[in-house]
């Protein structure tokens, strides 16, 4: 299952993590693509997916 996470701040940062931690696929979206690349960027040793732009 892939979830997707709109909103990248501290709730849905830490429920991105928990996620990724759990082996699940995630989708990042914020107001701005900075935040959620760094999110995603810190979560690429796991299993995460980045949506394309």
């Amino acid at each position: 299952m892939t979830t997707a996470i709109v909103g990248v701040g501290s709730i849905g940062g830490a429920l991105a993590r928990r996620l990724v931690a759990g082996g699940e696929s995630v989708v990042l979206a914020g107001k701005g693509t900075s935040r959620a690349e760094q999110l995603a960027d810190e979560l690429s040793s796991t299993k995460t997916r980045r949506a394309p732009q």
